[in-house]
Formats: structure tokens, C-alpha cells, sequence
């Protein structure tokens, strides 16, 4: 896996012009130590009882017990997935944006001092859905763009790695890791505030709002 050590703001809109001739996708993680691997899947390495047998079920609770909030009914496992993981549930989906910038305000959002990191991987390189076969079948990853079904789906640009093996670690061949070194993350983080990318516009609804408000006339 190709790295990359990024120091600066200029860095990191090097980095992100370096990708201009592909397909990237991005996404970031607010620690450098994390592995690139599922939520369902961080639960099965701490303990092998968390299977796929206890990933499935618990989806079939979510499909029974959300069903009051939900206005518009899933047509799939995919479906059902991409809804679940919105929400919390653990599942062998992994987060990903079409928006580097929407990434580094992930890898950037907790000020802390420590490197953090951005993931980039290259959507017309490896396998996409098929939404034919379930996703506790299939016999590789594969990219996932779901249908926007929510307005903070829309504001993240968002879309899915799905695991075949979701206690592995995700890799491909074209997967670039960009280390964000401690040092530059509160320049980037106030640059990305300056560029409008921050908690309100990508979680839209009154929390956020109340928050950037918050932030706005407080002083902590």
C-alpha cells in the first residue's frame, strides 16, 4: 500500500490534486493506529462469538424493531444494511466519500495532537454490487452506492465498501494511505470551517445547527 506523509494544508491539496486523472473515493479516521477494517468486523477479532450468524440477527431485530420510524421501507439486505450503519448498528460496511474534504473532516474533528489518517481507494477498480446476491454470500468486496435516502447521506457524499470477510482488514491494490501529522490538523481543521465543511453541513438537523450556533457566540 502506497503512504504518504502529509505536514500542511498545501500538502494535502497536493495530495488531492495528485488524484485528479482516477475515480477516488476517500475516507478518514481520526486516529492513525486504527485498521481499515468493519465496525461488525472490530466486534468479531475482540471476540469470536460476534460471527456472522450474530451480524445477520441483529439486523433482523433492527428490520422489526424500526420499522414505526421508518416512512420508507428497504427493498434489500443492502438496503437494510446501508440504513443500519446510518444509524449505528455494527455491519460489514465501511464509510467512504466521493469528497476528500468531507474525509479530512473525519481524520480532523477531535483536536487532539496525534496523526490521524486518510484512506484513499479507487471506485472503478474493484467490483460493485450486486444486489442479486446477498450480502452475506458474497465471495469478495465490493464497492456499495446505495440509494440516498437521507439528507446526511447527501451532505457526506457517502458510499460503502462491503466485506465478504468482515474480520479482515479492507486492502486493494490501488488503496493509498495519507498520514495527516499532528502538527498541521488544526490548520486543516480551520480551513476546512473556512470551506463551510463542518458539523452543520454534514449532519444536517437542529442538533447541529444549535452546535454551530454554540460555537459561534460561546467562548469555551
Amino acid at each position: 500500500m502506497k503512504e504518504l506523509t502529509i505536514s500542511s494544508v498545501e500538502e494535502f491539496h497536493k495530495a488531492v490534486r495528485s488524484q485528479w486523472s482516477g475515480h477516488p473515493v476517500y475516507r478518514g479516521e481520526d486516529d492513525v493506529s486504527y485498521e481499515l477494517r468493519s465496525k461488525v468486523g472490530r466486534f468479531e477479532v475482540k471476540n469470536s462469538k460476534n460471527d456472522s450468524g450474530t451480524e445477520s440477527q441483529s439486523l433482523e431485530d433492527f428490520k422489526k424493531l424500526s420499522a414505526p420510524f421508518l416512512s420508507e421501507i428497504p427493498r434489500n439486505n443492502w438496503e437494510w444494511l446501508a440504513l443500519a450503519q446510518h444509524h449505528g448498528l455494527p455491519t460489514r460496511l465501511i464509510d467512504w466519500t466521493l469528497n476528500p474534504l468531507v474525509a479530512a473532516y473525519f481524520a480532523v474533528r477531535r483536536v487532539k495532537s496525534s496523526d490521524s489518517v486518510i484512506y484513499v481507494c479507487q471506485l472503478y477498480e474493484m467490483s460493485h454490487t450486486n444486489e442479486n446476491v446477498d450480502p452475506f454470500s458474497m465471495n469478495e468486496d465490493v464497492f456499495y452506492l446505495p440509494r440516498h435516502s437521507s439528507t446526511r447521506f447527501v451532505a457526506q457524499q457517502g458510499l460503502f465498501t462491503v466485506q465478504h470477510d468482515p474480520k479482515s482488514t479492507f486492502s486493494h491494490k490501488s488503496l493509498e494511505r495519507w498520514i495527516l501529522k499532528g502538527s498541521c490538523l488544526n490548520e486543516l481543521r480551520g480551513t476546512l470551517r473556512v470551506y463551510g465543511v463542518t458539523q452543520a453541513t454534514l449532519f444536517p438537523g437542529l442538533d447541529s445547527l444549535c452546535e454551530r450556533i454554540t460555537e459561534s457566540w460561546f467562548r469555551k
